[in-house]
């Protein structure tokens, strides 16, 4: 077995990634502990995307116009190219709530509310952005489609960082040195 700064090659991880360009990744690292990890893995770049997916938001914000939205909550008054009301989210007299229906978003002068569709019925109803998700799909008529490959993402890099702790450990356990560092 390999050690953590060795490559299947007996190179080290550092002449690897500075070939590779890719020096404090784990670039070169095949195995730890005899799992497998995928080549030119990257840590530092990786991004957890949402369990639903990206484009299903996109199309609910298509299909649901914020001012019909936001109409069906309160009442709203034309004003030039957007709409006013007075705000659901604090108690006011005159309306500072603005609706803009060019830009998408809501925005109240008096408690400095905004956002769009999703956090107006976030803020409304009480809801998070997954609850609030499930009912503008409902009414835009859009299937919610899960992404798996998202939480297959997630459970790797719990093993990956499992695997990091493990191998950490048991380096810790063999060094005299590092225990002395630390005054166990």
């Amino acid at each position: 077995m390999q050690g953590i700064d060795e490559t299947d090659d007996g190179d080290s991880v550092d002449s690897v990634a500075s070939r590779n360009g890719t020096r404090g990744r784990w670039s070169g690292i095949d195995e730890i502990h005899g799992n497998s990890l995928p080549r030119n893995w990257n840590l530092g770049y990786t991004i957890l995307m949402s369990a639903m997916n990206r484009n299903n938001v996109e199309e609910i914000k298509a299909r649901i116009p914020i001012e019909d939205l936001i109409g069906s909550y309160i009442k709203l008054e034309k004003s030039g190219k957007s709409y006013k009301a007075r705000c659901p989210f604090h108690n006011e007299k005159s309306p500072s709530f603005f609706v803009s229906p060019d830009r998408g978003g809501y925005y109240c002068f008096g408690c400095n509310a905004k956002g769009d569709i999703f956090s107006f019925v976030e803020q409304f109803e009480g809801l998070d952005f997954r609850g609030a998700l499930k009912i503008l799909a409902e009414r835009a008529g859009v299937k919610l489609v899960h992404d798996d490959k998202a939480d297959g993402e997630r459970d790797r890099l719990y093993r990956v960082m499992e695997l990091a702790t493990a191998y950490f450990e048991a380096q810790f356990d063999k060094s005299a040195e590092a225990k002395a560092y630390v005054n166990v």
